[in-house]
């Protein structure tokens, strides 16, 4: 899920725009960078009469008596290709501010042609990154916006002479692109190598830029309170630097998570300083989106008549637009207010030019929104078939990555056939608007781990799932038979042979899902748990820890040991399956007996053995460990096996004063990692040895930003991890642990 800025912020990636030198500009060129914000119709007229052809100015006859002078050394001076350059490039600035891209591109590609013969690298390089804000837009065709974005970054790695800001502005960019098309990781990636460039060039403007898609990336990774916490920090910066134009797009964001959050009063305080920053800006165009943007809220909040009084103060201010696609979109919001305050009417007139006035621009999202309401306006007129009609004609057409739209289609669908009487067909669509909304309020599935990857309890899995869908299929059909049987009770013997079986069918289906279940959840050899079970056990533990309560997250404190028997790899191999089951089960056994109450057992991948310990028992944990390596040394020795056992532990949480900075999941590969250093001192010493990974308090969360297994071992070798061993003076070699990783880097 990616925050949409609003319509009159939609002319752009969300980054700063690098501007030519105004020392390197004409008279007439500076006037038109100035007011691109406020006029960019008034800019598109200055620099087309620059590009148009003219004859020698310099003859009286040849020019307008009302041509100033400072227009005629302009044109003198347009000779330059330097010049015609920058005309071309501020040309193509304001029509993309007009949201006319077909003609912004084609300036800009000539700009970029015409710098990339005359060997003006810094022009064609300004040329190149407007392109890519245009280009990045459309995700849909990103072919093109690839080819511009590769020859801005091969020029940019050539250049030697560019100023030292343009990387940064680049690298901003780039960021952008990543968070538009939904990449995290890579967008991460970017961001900090931004941050860093930062270091070497400070420069608060772009900086502030930055923080604001640190905000926008954690928003991605659906961290809404983080975003909201850093868009308000950012704003501040943005104020304090004076940054009109970032301060309406960071109030925008506000104002959008707080409406997403239902908190409409936050949201249309925001959306009113978003207005007020438009008007300062004094782009008319801006102004009435920003009004449709507060009135939209206020509609939603039920102050539907101060909401029509904005609407129509927007239609005076989109009078002087030249782009059909603003008024359409403001007589749809006119529609749909005049909708809920019953006017059906007005209703009608606005909704329907609306749907004619998208369809003349080919624009088919709004397109859509316009069918829908006037589908709902004829269902609330009592007019169903009509609504059914334009519905049908909605359906038939794709509707790519629209989910939200689908789902609103199957709903108003379902009403006007059940307005029309046809009840079957009302049902169906019923039952594909709420799978629709199923599927889209689901979250995504977790990355998958080798600790929870289980394929053998694959069919089980969907065997479960199928007989969940047969149990509430048999609940409804019982609540059905018990009702028949109270109301006709002529027929009471047949509905009570049928209960009779149904609730014997159901008993079987809930012990099968019961069996199923622990089949699932446990080990059915060491009765220990399974990967499964630890991912559901962490999950719940990560959601205890994320409670304001502190007195709720101390108490999930736990200690994690992990042990690697030498003796259990490959067992079956060396013993045969028979006395490889009872040897796991002996162990499973020996375990048990010597771990305190409370203790939970899993059995991983590898054989590897997981304990977690309850917090009263955590400073028992070595006597513990010896305990379980004895025993097990005993059982190995029995039948001729290794019985070196080696031992990694933590505790969770692993940083004490920032308990939600590592997850549980986090918190067992850093274990993983202490089992790894014992395997090492082990090889070693040809003995037992356990080691522990500890933090210290005063350690901080950030340090843990970027791949865990990296920082966590950079983290042990500068001390700010600790490390215990049974071997006190044995060192560990923890840097080698870290080359698979390098060199799985450098792969790539």
């Amino acid at each position: 899920m990616t925050l949409l800025p609003l319509v009159f912020l939609l002319n752009g990636l969300s980054v700063p725009a690098p501007e030519m030198d105004p020392a390197d500009l004409s008279d007439t060129l500076q006037q038109a960078q100035q007011i691109g914000i406020a006029s960019p119709d008034r800019c598109i007229q200055i620099t087309e009469g620059l590009l148009q052809p003219q004859d020698n100015p310099l003859l009286s006859a040849r020019y307008d008596k009302n041509t100033s002078l400072s227009r005629v050394k302009d044109r003198v001076q347009l000779r330059s290709s330097r010049q015609q350059i920058q005309t071309f490039i501020v040309n193509g600035i304001c029509y993309a501010r007009q949201e006319r891209y077909n003609e912004a591109l084609d300036a800009l590609v000539k700009a970029e042609e015409m710098a990339s013969r005359q060997h003006f690298d810094d022009l064609a390089e300004i040329s190149l990154y407007h392109q890519v804000t245009i280009l990045g837009l459309d995700l849909d065709k990103p072919i093109p916006a690839h080819h511009a974005w590769r020859r801005l970054n091969v020029l940019v790695q050539n250049d030697t002479k560019h100023s030292a800001e343009l990387p940064v502005y680049v690298g901003l960019l780039n960021s952008a692109l990543a968070i538009h098309r939904q990449l995290p990781e890579l967008a991460q990636e970017m961001l900090a190598q931004v941050h860093t460039l930062l270091l070497t060039t400070p420069n608060p403007q772009l900086e502030v830029w930055a923080n604001m898609l640190d905000g926008d990336l954690l928003h991605l990774n659906n961290e809404d309170e983080h975003s909201l916490l850093a868009y308000h920090a950012t704003l501040e910066q943005a104020q304090k630097n004076n940054q009109l134009l970032l301060q309406v797009q960071l109030t925008t964001r506000i104002s959008q998570l707080f409406a997403q959050e239902q908190d409409l009063a936050n949201a249309v305080r925001y959306a009113e300083q978003a207005l007020e920053l438009t008007q300062q800006l004094g782009n008319d165009g801006w102004q009435a989106d920003a009004i449709i943007h507060l009135a939209r809220l206020k509609r939603e909040a039920h102050e539907t008549n101060l909401a029509l009084a904005l609407l129509l103060n927007a239609a005076a201010v989109y009078q002087h637009s030249a782009r059909p696609q603003d008024l359409a979109r403001l007589h749809l919001e006119i529609g749909k207010t005049y909708q809920q305050l019953h006017r059906y009417n007005e209703a009608q007139t606005y909704l329907t030019a609306a749907y004619e006035l998208f369809q003349r621009q080919h624009l088919p999202f709004y397109e859509r929104l316009s069918l829908l309401s006037l589908s709902e306006l004829y269902v609330q007129q009592d007019n169903p078939t009509q609504a059914i009609v334009l519905l049908e004609q909605l359906l038939n057409t794709p509707i790519p990555e629209q989910k939200n739209i689908e789902t609103e289609l199957y709903r108003l669908l379902s009403m006007a056939y059940e307005s029309n009487r046809q009840y079957d067909l009302a049902l169906l669509n019923y039952k594909l608007f709420t799978n629709s909304q199923h599927e889209a309020a689901s979250t995504e599935a977790p990355p998958q781990s080798d600790f929870f990857t289980n394929y053998t309890r694959l069919d089980q899995s969907q065997r479960l799932q199928e007989l969940d869908n047969e149990k509430r299929r048999l609940d409804s059909e019982l609540s059905w038979y018990f009702k028949v049987g109270i109301s006709a009770a002529l027929i009471m013997t047949i509905l009570g042979i049928a209960l009779l079986w149904h609730i014997r069918k159901l008993r079987e289906l809930r012990q099968e899902q019961q069996r199923l279940q622990q089949l699932i959840d446990y080990d059915n050899i060491t009765s220990m748990g399974t990967p499964l079970l630890l991912q559901k056990e962490l999950g719940q533990q990560l959601k205890l820890s994320q409670q304001p309560d502190s007195s709720v997250s101390l108490n999930s404190s736990t200690a994690m040991l992990l042990f690697r028997a030498q003796g259990l790899i490959d067992l079956e191999c060396r013993v045969g399956l028979k006395k490889a089951q009872s040897i796991l089960r002996q162990v499973s056994h020996a375990i048990r007996q010597r771990m305190p109450e409370q203790s939970h057992y899993y059995l991983l991948s590898d054989r590897l053995l997981l304990c977690t310990l309850p917090e009263e028992a955590i400073e028992q944990y070595d006597e513990i460990i010896i305990r379980i390596e004895n025993r097990i040394g005993v059982i190995m020795r029995k039948y001729g096996l290794n019985e070196r056992v080696i031992c990694g532990k933590v505790q969770y949480p692993f940083l004490s004063k920032s308990i939600n900075a590592l997850k549980p999941v986090q918190t067992l590969e850093i274990c993983g990692i202490a089992l790894a250093g014992a395997m090492q001192l082990s090889e070693k010493l040809c003995k037992n040895v356990w080691v522990e990974l500890f933090a210290i308090d005063c350690q901080q969360a950030a340090f843990f930003n970027g791949e865990l297994r990296s920082k966590t071992i950079e983290a042990i070798t500068k001390g700010l991890v600790k490390v215990n061993s049974s071997e006190k003076h044995s060192t560990i070699d923890w840097n080698a642990l870290s080359v698979p990783a390098q060199r799985k880097t450098t792969v790539r």
